[in-house]
């Protein structure tokens, strides 16, 4: 988990990873398989109509942001788009759905609704992307919500606000702010870098990485109550490779660190992580 329109990514080219975090998404959702982290760029831009990437991956990363333990899942890669100069673009992808207005492509605004995958007390099973790990006994599980929210980019920079639908106890904002920039290195490879970093209000903060009185007792984790702050910053560095016309191979490579209010939390044993990302696909 990403936000990932042709309109609203600043750049052409592959999936994308993040990199220091004082705020949010890496964890995004790495759709790849639904759980937070890679967003995916085309490497040539989008055309008119619908088009489409289906394939297959492998994502390894953290069960969960702070844990010292890692997963490794193996999931769908997919993400549709759908363009026309008088509607502007519909994407559906690793970032979830967005719409772009139509218009010039160096200055983009739009809409996005994508969603919090939450967390588990326990190690999920192989086919569960939710992250989660056994050493949160204690602490309940974060249900998953849906969040609705804007964008708005100018170049390679783009700010994107979202808030959670609903009134669920972790309901907060959250602001992602990104710098990309894709780069043909021929015919067959392309390459992206991005730089992210994401702040969250209190509501996400504290569900993410507070523990209650309650939550103490149950997990023997001491108390602790972080306000809005940043949640983490990232980077990362994505490549694809194109095979025999259709297939192209992706892979991805994300460095995470967490904020100080984030790190600060005693269910935080590293405060930086790592995110990989391979998957073959297939244009349509």
């Amino acid at each position: 988990m990403k936000l990932n329109s042709p309109r609203h990514r600043s750049s052409n080219l592959p999936l994308a990873f993040n990199r220091r975090a004082n705020a949010l998404p890496l964890c995004a959702v790495l759709v790849i398989v639904a759980a937070p982290l890679v967003a995916q760029a085309q490497s040539t831009p989008p055309r008119e109509g619908f088009s489409a990437t289906l394939g297959l991956g492998v994502v390894s990363s953290s069960s969960y942001e702070g844990s010292p333990h890692r997963r490794t899942l193996i999931g769908p890669d997919v993400s549709m788009s759908y363009r026309t100069p008088a509607l502007g673009t519909f994407d559906l992808g690793p970032q979830g759905l967005t719409w772009a207005a139509p218009g010039d492509d160096e200055l983009r605004w739009g809409l996005v609704i994508t969603s919090d995958p939450g967390r588990l007390e326990r190690r999920p099973g192989r086919l569960n992307p939710t992250p989660g790990d056994s050493r949160l006994a204690g602490m309940g599980n974060i249900d998953s919500s849906v969040e609705a929210g804007a964008f708005v980019g100018f170049g390679p920079l783009t700010v994107t606000a979202r808030r959670s639908v609903g009134d669920k106890a972790h309901a907060a904002s959250r602001v992602d702010i990104g710098l990309r920039h894709g780069v043909a290195l021929s015919d067959r490879i392309g390459v992206q870098l991005e730089a992210a970093a994401a702040w969250a209000g209190r509501g996400f903060m504290q569900s993410h990485f507070g523990v209650t009185s309650a939550q103490s007792v149950a997990s023997g984790f001491h108390l602790y109550s972080p306000g809005a702050g940043w949640h983490r910053t990232t980077l990362s560095v994505a490549a694809e490779y194109r095979l025999a016309t259709p297939w192209s191979a992706r892979v991805s490579i994300a460095g995470t660190r967490l904020g100080d209010a984030a790190a600060d939390s005693p269910i935080v044993a590293r405060r930086s992580f790592s995110t990989v990302a391979v998957s073959v696909v297939r244009a349509y």
